[in-house]
């Protein structure tokens, strides 16, 4: 028998990260706080019973002076319980999401691309980043609710996106430009040269219309059974060479961040 000292783990180098793990790890935060939320509340109603049951036998300690401080502590602790539930459900929705899009990403496998999942790079989180013979691909993957009844449409521009023609959301575009950008200095840094990486935003059970200026957008707003379509677009720039060693230096980001 071989003790635990005269063993090592028989995995070498770094874990791949899988889609969505970065809110895997969020929602397991939140569900700790929503444990402690839950035992402090249960703590402090079980001190009021204990306290108001020796008041109410005679016993000398003043059980008022303890709720007046007690119960705004409950009602602090159930309204962060409520708030973080909330956030639950939405890192839920958008882990959902990201796997969505990574299932349809799988398909690229066989056309020669190559998938990374959840790069977390201690600025930003990149859902995925794809690269293949039609260049890189930075993917930020959005899994907005859609309304009960009537349309679920996406337009944009170089700037803004809108629900329905409906209000502009600037942040998209402005993450999915941050994150392209930051993926390019991080390949001129590592391989000595320059890559263009195109940043993609793709919305998950939206249909999205496309602008007829669509080619000339620095970002491409997509579903995610159009990012085949555009892919192919898209001229070939990479060799296997290339698509190898900025696979090599992307795949170490995440484990470089953390260190």
């Amino acid at each position: 028998m071989f003790s635990k000292t005269d063993t090592r783990s028989p995995l070498s180098g770094e874990i791949y990260r899988v889609p969505g793990q970065w809110l895997d790890e969020r929602i397991q935060d939140l569900a700790f706080d929503c444990v402690v939320e839950y035992l402090f509340v249960a703590v402090l109603i079980l001190f009021n019973i204990l306290v108001w049951l020796q008041q109410l036998t005679n016993f000398r300690f003043n059980a008022w002076i303890l709720s007046i401080f007690t119960v705004p502590l409950i009602g602090c602790a159930v309204f962060d319980f409520f708030k973080i539930r909330g956030k639950i459900g939405n890192h839920k929705l958008g882990r959902d999401g990201e796997r969505e899009v990574a299932h349809h990403l799988q398909n690229l496998i066989a056309k020669g691309y190559c998938i990374l999942h959840d790069i977390d790079t201690g600025r930003a989180n990149i859902d995925h980043i794809l690269i293949g013979p039609s260049g890189i691909y930075t993917i930020e993957t959005k899994a907005w609710r859609k309304p009960l009844f009537g349309p679920t449409v996406i337009s944009y521009d170089d700037a803004v996106v809108r629900k329905n023609k409906g209000r502009g959301y600037e942040k998209p575009i402005r993450q999915a430009k941050a994150e392209s950008k930051l993926v390019q200095c991080y390949l001129s840094k590592t391989c000595g040269r320059s890559f263009d990486v195109r940043p993609l935003v793709v919305f998950v059970g939206w249909f999205v219309e496309q602008p007829s200026n669509v080619d000339s957008l620095p970002v491409w707003a997509l579903h995610p059974e159009q990012i085949p379509f555009y892919l192919n677009k898209s001229r070939k720039s990479l060799s296997q060479d290339d698509i190898k060693l900025v696979t090599y230096h992307l795949s170490r980001l995440s484990a470089e961040a953390s260190v």
